[in-house]
């Protein structure tokens, strides 16, 4: 995102060293301007709240009333490999000024700690999001219009039996203008913030009886977040269907047997997760027999059983390697000569801007003591 160039006459005339922080602290507003604009808020029901020129545009993205006239939060469809099915999805708009929303096909995914999230929009499709075709690319709704847009899903020819996840996205087709988000000192910050929201469109492909549900517990490892004890439990989906569990992982402690709840979110087939667990009372630097246990699907349970062993030092260290800036390297997994010269590089970078300083300041008192007097 390109943003003008300071060419305020403060600025101009400012020392070489305000002038830097100035232009530093710019950076760093043009930084988080594009890392914010990022973010993204999901809904799957309800208006859309999107800040335009004119004012704020409320849209709407649900999917058309069931054939009983039941409202669906979501597409749900079975179909053979080879089959094509049609639905419709409506857009509604309740803001004050006429929009223009973006509508694009997106593929599902399992977020990283188990979850659905959607990938792909507003781009060439991929996987499952190419199943979904025939929705107009914009779409632009008078105030309080609403348009129903019809669509279709064609599973290809020789598809794995299995549950399938695409999407439908929209999004205004403008950016709203860049709100402040916070300031620090003479720096501050705004972002643009883009509303979305997702429909998701399940597809089963053959009959539900004929897919297999499986959830596997790989493996179970053990960190910290801070001085926290945190476990994560390593899960991977092997069977044919979406899969969500509920259980729990217990540790022994001496003669204690201390038990932590687990939840765990939809999973994708073929997709893994990890999922933390934070066990506060558990020791660092012992081993602990531990296990998890799991229940999904109406009566399936998943167990690991296996000794865990929490590090006594945590698993990164933080370095201070200039002014502002910090870097992260991972505890133990540096050599120390490696850890001695970053430390001497960055104490090596402070006495480089602490002698520049010292120098801007004499040469300033120099130009000053070699001035004229009046006489």
């Amino acid at each position: 995102m390109n943003q003008p160039k300071p060419t305020s006459p403060a600025l101009n005339q400012a020392s070489p060293r305000r002038r830097a922080a100035a232009m530093a602290a710019l950076s760093w507003q043009r930084l988080l301007i594009e890392v914010v604009a990022a973010g993204l808020a999901i809904g799957v029901a309800g208006p859309a709240h999107a800040t335009s020129v004119g004012g704020p545009t409320l849209f709407g993205l649900t999917p058309k009333p069931a054939y009983n006239g039941h409202s669906r939060p979501y597409f749900q469809v079975n179909l053979a490999p080879g089959q094509t099915a049609t639905d419709a999805v409506i857009v509604t708009n309740a803001g004050k000024t006429t929009t223009t929303l973006q509508i694009s096909p997106s593929t599902g995914i399992t977020a990283p700690n188990s979850g659905t999230a959607f990938d792909g929009y507003f781009q060439k499709c991929v996987r499952d999001g190419c199943w979904v075709t025939g929705l107009p690319s914009t779409v632009t709704l008078k105030p309080g219009a609403r348009e129903t847009l019809r669509f279709t899903i064609h599973v290809p020819d020789a598809t794995p039996l299995q549950q399938y996840l695409a999407g439908i996205t929209a999004q205004p087709a403008t950016s709203p203008p860049a709100v402040p988000i916070g300031s620090t000192g003479k720096a501050s910050a705004k972002a643009v913030i883009v509303n979305q929201i997702i429909v998701g469109v399940a597809v089963t492909v053959g009959s539900f009886s004929q897919l297999r549900t499986r959830l596997d517990i790989p493996t179970v490892t053990a960190g910290t977040v801070g001085r926290t004890p945190r476990i994560d439990i390593h899960l991977h989906n092997t069977g044919q269907t979406f899969t969500k569990a509920t259980g729990a992982m217990s540790c022994t402690v001496g003669r204690k047997r201390l038990s932590y709840p687990v939840a765990v979110d939809t999973i994708l087939p073929g997709d893994p997760a990890v999922v933390p667990v934070d066990a506060p009372r558990l020791p660092l630097g012992k081993p602990l027999p531990c296990t998890v246990q799991l229940r999904y699907d109406n009566g399936l349970t998943s167990t690991w059983s296996g000794t865990i062993k929490i590090p006594a030092t945590p698993h990164s260290i933080i370095f201070h390697t200039g002014p502002g800036t910090y870097s992260t390297l991972p505890a133990g997994g540096i050599p120390a000569w490696a850890i001695a010269l970053i430390m001497i590089g960055a104490l090596t970078l402070a006495a480089l801007i602490t002698l520049i300083a010292l120098l801007l300041r004499r040469r300033r008192h120099d130009r000053t003591q070699q001035k004229p007097t009046a006489s």
